[in-house]
């Protein structure tokens, strides 16, 4: 009935207006519904980010949840963490936005919550099946009515701050998405003078998409802190729960370096684990070591993440993508404005803490593309061609020397395979590039391997 690709790992995404519909999104609603309630959850909270086809999806949305039986609180255009804070501190049972995070304008998807968790993988396939039959849920007693959760977010946030010594200049780049508003509220509250930048809510993304990872969509930041002498720079994708930042002296930082810098604060306190997924550097893992911590990786993607702090107990964790999750006087979920004010706090050590983290040779996350049918197959082969390495297969095959490491994983969101490389020497992280070139051009299938040649050109 509706495009398989759009039911995703840990969201539901895809193009509007053909994919993404209200006609979906009704369906869905009672789908999501029928399953919350199944668990034992009455009341949910709805919020949508800036697209253009929000408002009719968020409305046929609630309709599908109030058909199902649930009491629906409307919470209106805000980032995703606002609605994750509402369910984890307020009370609330479920979550859901209506959002497509840093993808372009044209694109439109699904993000939910239930209790302190993300619906992801085997519910996200059970909400397919649902929508997809012949019986949707219905119940008696389906509700919707507005609150504005904002007032709670900003107030609970501020009440934790510490407010380091001095006056704080910082710049926001929203990129026009829905964090604009909320962090320009959150961080006058802290006590910051702000220069907002592309925080007006726009759904056609006018300035640079809202991808606060890819270094270009920075530059308007990286200029405007250079210009107003800022003491930081904070960019936000499209729903506020990634974040990327520019130091007062115009260096970009993004998840994992970001991450290294929170665990030397953290980890003063005591030791403790802190989660990265499997593309971050070993240099975060080296800050960790040396801070008294213990480093764990984790699959990629910011629900397992989650799951993995909350079994080892850890007070942090992120990805290179620029999720960040604290169960540090917070909630454990990712939040791109909450992570910006923990940042802020070390605003006047951050350039000798930036400057202290290692700098290794590294080859960027690279897509080479694939066959959606062939992908799956390359990390199994992988396994037998890789020989003299230690392995990690939590997600793909990351393969490690004691001075560098190589990751070949299969990408969630496209029909490709994600790789990334880094070592302590140039002349080590071009030996793994070679042998990563050589496993993967005596696949049995077609994979194009011009990004990672052409990366491998460049050492």
């Amino acid at each position: 009935m509706f495009p398989p690709h759009i039911w995703r790992t840990y969201d539901i995404r895809g193009r509007t207006p053909d994919e993404i519909t209200p006609a979906l999104a009704g369906r869905l609603g009672q789908a999501m519904g029928g399953l919350m309630r199944q668990r034992g959850a009455q009341t949910i909270v709805v919020a949508r980010d800036a697209r253009e086809s929000g408002p009719s999806i968020q409305a046929a949305l609630m309709a599908g949840l109030s058909a199902a039986g649930m009491a629906v609180v409307d919470i209106g255009m805000n980032p995703t963490p606002v609605m994750y804070f509402a369910v984890s501190a307020l009370g609330y049972d479920a979550g859901v936005i209506v959002t497509a995070s840093h993808n372009p304008r044209g694109y439109n998807g699904f993000k939910t919550r239930l209790g302190g968790e993300a619906l992801f993988g085997d519910d996200i396939v059970r909400l397919r099946d649902t929508v997809e039959g012949d019986h949707l849920p219905t119940a008696p007693g389906g509700s919707v009515r507005a609150f504005d959760v904002r007032p709670a977010y900003i107030a609970h946030i501020a009440e934790g701050f510490r407010r380091p010594e001095g006056p704080l200049r910082v710049v926001i780049d929203a990129g026009n998405g829905a964090a604009g508003p909320m962090a320009v509220r959150l961080l006058s509250r802290l006590g910051c003078e702000v220069v907002p930048l592309y925080c007006d809510p726009d759904g056609t993304f006018p300035n640079h998409p809202a991808n606060p990872t890819v270094a270009k969509n920075l530059r308007d930041l990286q200029a405007a802190v250079r210009d107003t002498g800022a003491d930081l720079g904070v960019g936000f994708d499209g729903d506020g729960d990634r974040v990327g930042a520019v130091s007062a002296d115009g260096e970009l930082f993004f998840g994992d370096r970001m991450l290294a810098v929170l665990a030397q604060d953290i980890l003063s306190a005591g030791p403790a684990a802190v989660v990265a997924d499997v593309k971050c550097s070993m240099a975060l893992g080296d800050t960790v070591t040396r801070a008294g911590g213990t480093f764990e990786l984790s699959q990629t993607g910011y629900p397992w993440i989650q799951k993995k702090m909350r079994a080892l107990g850890a007070p942090l964790g992120g990805e290179l993508s620029g999720h960040i999750c604290f169960a540090d006087r917070y909630y454990g979920f990712d939040d791109g404005l909450y992570a910006a004010s923990r940042v802020l706090e070390l605003v006047a050590d951050l350039p000798a803490r930036m400057a202290a983290l290692p700098r290794y040779p590294t080859i960027p996350e690279l897509r080479l593309h694939t066959a959606e049918a062939d992908k799956w197959s390359v990390p199994d082969r992988l396994l037998q061609s890789l020989r003299g390495y230690d392995l990690l297969t939590v997600d793909g095959v990351r393969f490690s020397t004691p001075t560098g490491w190589g990751l070949v994983r299969v990408s969630n969101t496209e029909p490709a395979l994600t790789v990334r490389a880094e070592a302590h020497e140039g002349a080590e992280l071009s030996r793994i590039v070679d042998e990563m070139l050589a496993a993967l051009s005596d696949m049995p299938v077609d994979i194009d391997l011009a990004p990672l040649h052409a990366a491998r050109a460049s050492l």
